[in-house]
């Protein structure tokens, strides 16, 4: 099963070469492909035509399926990035660009701000949450819970934050190339109001909670997440039991 949110990315070549993500060609012993949605069925099917690929969602989001929210008085805006991770330049972090948005100075007072990270990306965040006064939310769970709206780079938690329903904003770094589509994320199915400069993040996330972005949101994650009753790990352990 694929991790995340079932990203996949592209080399200069056009080709799906990292072994980490779905469409790679270096899955070999691979007997069952548990796939997210169609995006990644018709990758991993086209890269392993001779092996098994079964759609059946994400079953981690099962225990969010079918949970009403109710915006609070008091809206509390997640702000969270994925590691540098050097695969291509869309998968590493935009932090640094976009930390300045947390500065008390600019803060704005319809929302209040916490703080979260990939977890291999805590090392980049810590020294602005602890400067900047930033509470911190550790489990991704807790965040689900407890966010009013998500604001992210590049990883797949805003995905699995627009699955409750509630409003995402997506942070675009200067170095992610708007001519190249590796699908998803990049660029055909973001999910929600977009910002490329931080000084823009603010009123971004207050439009955000007013209700814009939301067909976006809702598109993308029909997408993503094209079983949302609550039994996607059901079909996955059928799967599992079928082949053996």
């Amino acid at each position: 099963m694929e991790h995340g949110s079932g990203y996949s990315y592209v080399n200069a070549n056009g080709e799906r070469w990292h072994p980490s993500y779905a469409g790679s060609p270096a899955r070999d012993g691979v007997i069952l492909f548990l796939n997210n949605h169609e995006i990644t069925d018709r990758l991993n099917r086209q890269a392993h035509p001779n092996v098994k690929n079964v759609v059946v969602g994400t079953p981690k989001m099962d225990a969010w399926s079918r949970r009403k929210w109710e915006m609070p008085q008091n809206p509390i805006g997640v702000y969270s990035t994925h590691w540098d991770c050097k695969v291509v330049p869309e998968t590493r972090s935009a932090h640094k660009e976009f930390r300045w948005a947390l500065r008390p100075e600019n803060r704005d007072n319809r929302f209040t701000w916490n703080g979260h990270a990939h977890p291999r990306g805590w090392k980049l965040v810590q020294r602005d949450y602890r400067s900047f006064d930033i509470p911190i939310i550790r489990q991704f769970s807790d965040v689900l819970d407890q966010g009013s709206v998500y604001v992210a780079d590049t990883t797949s938690t805003l995905y699995e934050f627009a699955y409750t329903g509630k409003p995402v904003v997506v942070m675009n770094a200067s170095f992610y190339r708007r001519n190249v589509h590796h699908g998803l994320r990049f660029w055909e199915y973001v999910p929600g109001l977009q910002v490329d400069r931080w000084e823009d993040v603010n009123e971004t996330v207050a439009r955000a909670l007013d209700g814009e972005g939301e067909a976006a949101r809702a598109a993308a994650v029909d997408v993503v997440y094209p079983v949302r009753d609550g039994t996607s790990a059901a079909r996955a352990a059928k799967a599992i039991c079928d082949i053996l």
